[in-house]
């Protein structure tokens, strides 16, 4: 009986270890995104449901105006007349511009048609035909073998002959805001052009032999008519693309073969009809995500794989929830989310330690968690219109902060902390509940201060030692009194003090409007309650 003997590798033992320890922690997040996953989806149909609704509204206010004109109409038929009158002389206008335009053009297409014919032009690199009312390209660009970016952008080209891309050298091409279709542009391989703007035109589809120009860096399909095939886009595998920008085209998913575009780098989809974000998380490159006015769910399943994204867009998305996975995109330096619906800010946001800029206004926010103010690299921090009430003392952590919107809250205090944040250059607190500023003596970058609409009742006389101020707003108040040294504001453009409570008897008024006069004498703009006036 023979005895067989395996003498294990150590090195082959150390790979099967470290496979068996890959596969379990693969198993364990499968098992976390299943365990969350319910809570995600149940997010995002709840999040659709408001959007429905907000649609509904808009709808319905819209059906009441309809039948409130019908009726009025009805009664009175003179003012249809007299509607129908207005709307034909709109349109009449309109058109009288567009004429208007058309003629300013066509002298544009005199002065081109002049340059084309000119001696010594053939050798030129860069050519701008912009608005020339070009109905083809011109015959006398083929010659310019040195050009190396051309504009045709405004013009009436509705065939791009496969000639224009045998000019050797062309590596920028704008074709936008013309009347070209998918069967209307004949490439041809071309090894140098890497930005091309087919933007605002009349694709359905992306060109079949656009796959033909191969080290194509930027393009350019944005404002295009894709719905109409209803059919999902398809992507080339454009191996070299960094920039693509498919905006305003009606979009219900993700285009085919995104995934494929390993260098990508930014990617815009704002304003389409977007609901899910499966498969963005394999774009391991990108560094600009814009996603705005999609109504879509911040999914963690499908952002988190994006590591080196810089900056996320999501404005008028309809979010209800941001979830903590977001502190993860520790590469991001610029996240906005204005115009949502959300309640809360996730603790995990403290994560994200090279963030410049949070834009969060016109949101529900109640609060602000602490660990904002441990995000050192902030420079702009965006608050305005939501429904905080108070803000900590460690706001003054923000060291970098340059720019800070507090507006349209519910306000009643500032820290005490401020003046320390001495690189702040443009504070903006109006329309809160303010009855006293703190000392803001020490902030000596500040240009802009925007105190109106609040509780105030004494001119704050810090304010007089920020010798950097080009504007300052302190109206809608309740002060009665103003200090003449206004007049010491050396760099001041606007000033606004009007719908206070000035007393026009007190004695030092007559100083005021001599301080007034002389600001105005140096070209202050002044809002000011004269009597009389």
């Amino acid at each position: 009986m023979k005895v067989f003997r395996f003498v294990l590798n150590p090195f082959f033992v150390s790979i099967i270890l470290f496979s068996i320890s890959i596969n379990t922690a693969q198993a364990q997040r499968l098992k976390l995104s299943k365990e969350r996953k319910a809570e995600l989806d149940s997010i995002k149909n709840t999040q659709q449901k408001l959007w429905q609704e907000v649609i509904d509204q808009a709808e319905n206010r819209r059906r009441v105006w309809q039948a409130n004109s019908d009726s009025i109409h009805a009664l009175h038929p003179e003012r249809l007349n007299r509607d129908v009158a207005m709307k034909k002389r709109r349109e009449a206008f309109a058109l009288k511009r567009k004429n208007e335009k058309y003629t300013l053009d066509s002298l544009h297409r005199i002065q081109y048609d002049l340059l084309l014919a000119s001696s010594g032009f053939a050798h030129n690199s860069s050519l701008i035909l912009k608005g020339g009312l070009f109905e083809a390209v011109p015959g006398e660009v083929y010659s310019l073998a040195d050009l190396d970016s051309l504009d045709l952008s405004g013009n009436d080209i509705s065939s791009i002959d496969k000639q224009l891309f045998a000019l050797p050298n062309l590596k920028k091409l704008n074709l936008s805001y013309n009347n070209l279709n998918h069967k209307s542009i004949r490439f041809r391989k071309n090894l140098q052009i890497e930005n091309l703007n087919l933007s605002h035109n009349k694709l359905t589809k992306i060109p079949t032999q656009l796959r033909k120009i191969k080290h194509l860096k930027t393009l350019d399909l944005s404002n295009n008519q894709f719905a109409k095939s209803g059919k999902r886009l398809k992507l080339s595998k454009w191996k070299n693309i960094e920039h693509l920008y498919l905006s305003n085209n009606g979009l219900t998913a993700l285009p085919r073969g995104l995934h494929k575009l390993k260098k990508l780098k930014t990617l815009q989809l704002n304003n389409n009809k977007l609901t899910s974000l499966k498969g963005l998380e394999k774009l391991k490159s990108l560094k600009e995500l814009e996603l705005s006015n999609n109504i879509v769910a911040l999914d963690p399943r499908y952002f988190t794989g994006l590591d080196s994204l810089e900056k996320l867009s999501m404005r008028k998305c309809g979010l209800i929830y941001l979830p903590p996975e977001i502190g993860q995109l520790r590469n991001l330096r610029e996240l906005v989310l204005p115009e949502n619906r959300l309640t809360n800010i996730p603790p995990e946001i403290g994560q994200l330690v090279k963030l410049e800029n949070l834009m969060v206004y016109k949101n529900q926010l109640t609060e602000i968690p602490e660990e904002i103010f441990e995000l050192k690299q902030l420079n702009w921090l965006d608050l305005y219109y939501n429904q905080i009430e108070q803000l900590s003392e460690k706001l003054s952590q923000l060291q970098k902060l340059e720019i800070l919107f507090l507006s349209h809250n519910k306000l009643d205090e500032l820290p005490s902390t401020l003046e320390s944040m001495v690189k702040l250059k443009e504070l903006y607190v109006h329309h809160n509940q303010l009855r006293e500023l703190p000392d803001v003596s020490g902030l000596n970058k500040l240009r802009y201060l925007h105190l109106q609409h609040n509780h105030l009742t004494e001119f704050p006389e810090a304010i007089l030692k920020l010798k950097q101020l080009e504007e300052l707003d302190i109206s809608h108040n309740l002060i009665t009194e103003f200090p003449e040294d206004i007049r010491n504001f050396e760099k001041l453009n606007f000033i606004y003090l009007n719908d206070n409570m000035t007393d026009m008897q007190d004695i030092n008024y007559e100083k005021l409007k001599m301080a007034l006069k002389e600001l105005n004498d140096r070209g202050v703009g002044i809002r000011f309650d004269y009597p009389g006036k």
